[in-house]
């Protein structure tokens, strides 16, 4: 089939192309490649860096693995990575050179996999109608990837901004919340500083008096008087309890510096279950005056993520199943997993979304909330965050009773990335 194949493609076309079979050996070559370069199919089962001029055969080797990666994809030969070149010297002749210019990989019939590389003379010796519109093409080709990727760039750069943005919202208002859980702890750790500065001065009271007095019985006494087995015991729960709170205070401060980080952490295998902790001490106070927290972990491997960016997600879906709970409820997180991925969710007893409404929740400035009270984008930077790690969010939700989001994250992330030229 694939030989009739050739023969049908041979004179469609001023262009020349080659195919090589699974072991990188030159299978067939049209008759364009064959007038071109001298070389005919009776240099099939050859490497082609061994009878092309020109053929670099490592980069032949690269531009092949593209094809693997890709198969189905034409890779076009628009940068250093992909170009391969077969240089032409005939008699007589200025020396020409055939610049590839897309390749991909197919499966014929017989299960095999092959290669087809195609390459054409620029600027072309033919000037024939096709040649002049098949090179327009080629350059509207390669100036509309160029625009893509610069399109695509500025779009990165607006959705880190946005993503910022709505990270340093997100603290902003928290920042209350924040100021409360520090400011307890403060407290009761500077009561038990002044109790403790007390319970020192009669100490020292004790110590000077041992000197000046005449025995043990004035002594007993005088311990007596000053209360010190009080003392001794309640010096040891007062340290205790200072300790305890200075350690809630650097928890919060250490989880908002975290939470507070400009940027990406990159994907590594983290616990998922202490991201969502640490970003329940951020919102903690917030989210406890409208809801208790009811958590239903599940057994979770190391899940391969941007931590930094997830909290973000939970931070969100958390605040917003505070803020659709009108007086008092529940918030529930749970986690789990599926076969190859990880899920976490965050369900409400709020009033729920409408149907309408859950068709659009993601799209960017759209929001539920009154008027001054939302931004519209905390879920919309939540669903690009999720598709970057190429997971998914779902959304469940029935007016009256709640709502309840479930994000999936795949616990290991693809390795392959698609290349700009792939097409």
């Amino acid at each position: 089939m694939m030989q009739e194949l050739f023969r049908d493609l041979q004179n469609v076309a001023p262009l020349g192309f080659i195919v090589l079979d699974k072991n990188h050996m030159l299978y067939f070559a049209n008759s364009y490649m064959v007038t071109q370069t001298g070389i005919g199919n009776d240099a099939a089962g050859r490497e082609p860096a061994s009878i092309y001029q020109g053929i670099d055969a490592t980069a032949l080797a690269a531009v092949l693995r593209l094809c693997d990666d890709y198969a189905g994809k034409a890779v076009i030969a628009d940068d250093d990575h992909t170009q391969l070149e077969i240089h032409i010297q005939a008699a007589g002749e200025t020396p020409r050179v055939l610049h590839g210019l897309l390749y991909f990989s197919f499966i014929d019939t017989d299960g095999c996999p092959y290669y087809a590389l195609f390459f054409c003379e620029f600027p072309p010796r033919n000037t024939s109608p096709f040649h002049k519109s098949f090179s327009r093409a080629l350059q509207e080709i390669r100036q509309t990837r160029i625009d893509q990727q610069r399109l695509l760039g500025e779009l990165e750069c607006a959705n880190d901004q946005l993503l910022r943005s709505d990270k340093l919202a997100s603290i902003g208002q928290l920042a209350a919340g924040v100021a409360h859980e520090i400011n307890n702890p403060v407290g009761y750790v500077f009561s038990n500083l002044k109790t403790l500065a007390s319970y020192v001065r009669d100490l020292i009271k004790i110590v000077d008096t041992v000197e000046d007095l005449d025995s043990l019985d004035e002594i007993r006494r005088l311990k007596q008087n000053l209360d010190y087995q009080y003392i001794r015991s309640d010096v040891e729960a007062l340290i205790q309890e200072s300790e305890e709170g200075i350690g809630r205070i650097k928890r919060i401060i250490s989880s908002l510096q975290d939470f507070s980080h400009i940027g990406t952490n990159g994907f590594c295998a983290v616990d998922l279950h202490q991201g969502i902790e640490s970003t329940l001490s951020i919102a903690g106070n917030d989210i406890r005056q409208k809801a208790v927290i009811v958590k239903e972990y599940g057994q979770l491997p190391p899940v391969e993520c941007d931590i930094s960016q997830i909290k973000q997600v939970v931070l969100n879906l958390v605040v917003n199943a505070a803020q659709a709970i009108a007086t008092t409820g529940t918030i529930t997180i749970r986690t789990g997993t599926k076969d190859t991925e990880a899920w976490l969710e965050v369900e409400d007893t709020g009033k729920g979304i409408d149907e309408a409404s859950s068709q659009r929740i993601f799209e960017p400035f759209f929001t539920t909330k009154p008027l001054g009270q939302g931004t519209g984008l905390g879920l919309a930077l939540s669903n690009s965050i999720i598709q970057k790690h190429q997971g998914r969010i779902e959304v469940f939700s029935e007016l009256g009773k709640g709502t309840r989001f479930r994000v999936w994250l795949p616990i290991k992330q693809a390795a392959a990335k698609e290349p700009s030229n792939a097409v």
